[in-house]
């Protein structure tokens, strides 16, 4: 028999669960916390959930439903899709380069989202892993800034600097999105986006050199310590959380990024060793002719 309300019931309604007797109390019925409706041995230990909760068995635990359809990824794909298709289009555009800015736009959104999702209490711990892969990336865009006018703009090739004397505005409106948002979309400006001439820059082997060291330091800097600190998220909390749909968005736009650079570095290199290998031809030419 169970205490409830002034009456002895032979068990207790739905919505409260049966709290043992104890030496000196009899047995009582006890309600549920929310957001439970019924529950098992203890107010927490969930057997079903209200409207807009999920119950996750194992756990005996309601979390919120939630409807996160990818926005982040489905505009990567588009994007993605859209340049393919601009390529078609106009022959001369470099895919990747051209693509790249779209991403880091994306990238930069979802860290927006994330810092959003934590300054409302949403992310669990401290997040430190996360904490230094932003701060890693803010200190990147504020170091290229300086190295990208103070060494690259000094040496870069003729094509290059003819984008800021025959379109200037376009040139130093994308180049001061890179130097604020993204580094990367600096790329924009040698994509041949749309076959347009002015984003017909090239980079020179100066340039190269300089934007491949930033992008190893993104990736091992930015990169590595948010992919870890999301795993270790994920393994604590899954994705029960919409901070953890959240991160896994942010963790696969980037991932294409880190890729992207991992070819662009391999071809840049690729590219150099020709080069350097097509000198040396030309040199031992000149020198049996001689």
């Amino acid at each position: 028999m169970y205490f409830y309300q002034d009456k002895c019931l032979a068990e207790c309604p739905a919505g409260d669960y049966e709290a043992e007797a104890t030496a000196k109390e009899v047995a009582t019925c006890l309600p549920c916390k929310a957001p439970c409706t019924t529950c098992g041995n203890s107010a927490t230990q969930c057997l079903s959930c209200i409207d807009k909760f999920i119950l996750f068995e194992d756990e005996y635990t309601c979390y919120v439903e939630i409807n996160w359809y990818f926005p982040y990824v489905s505009l990567a794909v588009f994007f993605f899709l859209f340049v393919i298709l601009v390529d078609c289009c106009a022959e001369s555009t470099n895919v990747m380069h051209s693509y790249l800015p779209f991403a880091c736009l994306l990238e930069v959104g979802v860290w927006g989202a994330l810092i959003w999702l934590y300054i409302n209490d949403e992310v669990e711990g401290e997040r430190i892993l996360s904490f230094v892969s932003f701060t890693s990336h803010l200190a990147l865009n504020i170091l290229f800034t300086f190295i990208h006018f103070r060494f690259m703009m000094q040496k870069a090739s003729p094509q290059y600097l003819q984008l800021y004397k025959e379109f200037p505005r376009t040139s130093w409106f994308f180049q001061l999105m890179a130097y604020i948002l993204n580094f990367k979309i600096s790329l924009l400006l040698i994509s041949n986006f749309c076959g347009r001439p002015r984003f017909g820059g090239t980079y020179n082997t100066n340039s190269w050199q300089k934007f491949n060291l930033f992008s190893a330091l993104y990736i091992s800097l930015v990169y590595l310590p948010f992919t870890a600190d999301f795993y270790l998220y994920f393994i604590d909390n899954g994705l029960r959380q919409l901070t953890s749909y959240v991160a896994l968005e942010a963790c696969i736009i980037m991932t294409i990024i880190a890729m992207i650079l991992m070819l662009e570095f391999f071809s840049s290199a690729h590219a150099l060793v020709l080069l350097k290998a097509i000198k040396e031809r030309d040199l031992g030419c000149q020198q049996i002719r001689k």
